[in-house]
């Protein structure tokens, strides 16, 4: 049946857009079909990818589907999102479609392939696919699918800060990898130890322990960390895995040096942001901490202060009353649409920017 059906395009098409038969079938039929090499040129070529778009599309309630059905970038979201190899797979058989992107860093995905290299669910074939071209390492290092020896290879041959930077940020990056990558520039160690799972400091220099600031992660290391260095316990005081108990201790030991870092931190005790109200110096601080009382919040609202307004639209706790407000200034409504977090609660509230 394969062998009739590879010769007589218009019969495989028939099956690819029958709904009766199931993914397994759809994906061997699929591998069937011949492309153009680079773009999706005829009505045919069409058809069939819809089909493959209809079937494989995550459905969501909060889209109109169809909407997303009838456009070819579905296909990314399909390369990021699958957890079915053998679809991934079959993604391969597609002309390497390009999608354009504006504004965007020269390192990031632009083709089809680029996507399906990202995603961790890709088959042991698909990743060697990717290994024996080169280009697509900067990308491959992001992948927590690559195992040890992949990373150490990626990390040999890597010819750009950037492939460096991305193997950095891999979800499952190897112990020795790890320790490789901090004798790195320090932008590379910067990345790493923000971005990494850290449970022991002691092999880390302590030269770059302030990198810790930013690490959602390893809460262990940020308070073993603490009490070392002044410099480097001031940056480290902005960081909410920072137990209350140790930000009391740093308020103590440092007094207003410390101030600013902890009204930013939103582990900060409340009762300790009621405290540096009374501070004209930490208002901004203040603004844009999500913890800050409601009643601290509405203050520094009804001041008008744009400077204060600015903080305050970064905040995913700013009063409902005053995101109605904020909206009417442009340039607040451009920071709330950056706000990810706020943006999700306007959502919910059925309030949209």
């Amino acid at each position: 049946m394969s062998l009739k059906l590879s010769n007589n395009q218009k019969r495989l098409v028939s099956f690819l857009k029958s709904k009766g038969i199931d993914d397994e079938l759809f994906l061997k039929l699929f591998s069937l079909y011949k492309w153009n090499k680079n773009e999706i040129e005829s009505d045919e070529d069409r058809d069939v990818i819809l089909s493959f778009i209809n079937r494989f599309f995550p459905k969501r309630v909060e889209f109109n589907h169809l909407d997303f059905t009838h456009s070819l970038s579905s296909l990314i979201e399909i390369a990021l999102t699958t957890t079915n190899s053998k679809v991934l797979d079959a993604m391969l058989r597609l002309p390497n479609i390009t999608f354009k992107r504006r504004y965007q860093e020269a390192w990031k995905p632009k083709k089809l392939y680029d996507f399906i290299a990202l995603n961790e669910h890709i088959s042991n074939e698909t990743k060697a696919f990717f290994f024996r071209e080169k280009s697509y390492d900067t990308l491959l290092a992001l992948n927590p699918a690559i195992n040890k020896e992949e990373q150490l290879l990626i990390l040999q041959r890597a010819n750009s800060l950037q492939t460096k930077i991305n193997l950095a940020k891999n979800e499952n990056l190897d112990i020795e990898v790890f320790q490789a990558l901090l004798n790195e520039n320090k932008e590379v160690v910067q990345t790493l130890l923000e971005h990494q799972k850290i449970e022991d400091i002691s092999f880390i220099p302590k030269k770059y322990l302030h990198y810790l600031a930013h690490n959602q992660k390893s809460p262990k290391a940020l308070n073993d960390a603490l009490l070392i260095d002044q410099s480097i316990d001031i940056e480290l005081a902005i960081n909410p895995l920072i137990e209350q108990r140790n930000l009391i201790k740093l308020l103590e030991k440092y007094g207003d040096i410390v101030k600013p870092s902890l009204a930013k931190n939103p582990n900060t005790p409340s009762y300790l942001l009621q405290e540096f109200f009374k501070e004209e110096s930490l208002l901004l601080y203040l603004a844009s901490n999500p913890n800050t009382p409601q009643e601290i919040l509405y203050k520094l609202c009804q001041r008008d202060d744009f400077t204060l307004n600015q903080e305050l639209a970064k905040n995913p706790s700013l009063p409902q009353e005053y995101i109605d407000y904020f909206k009417l200034d442009p340039r607040l409504l451009q920071i709330m649409n950056e706000n990810e977090t706020l943006i999700q609660k306007i959502k919910s509230n059925k309030e949209y920017l």
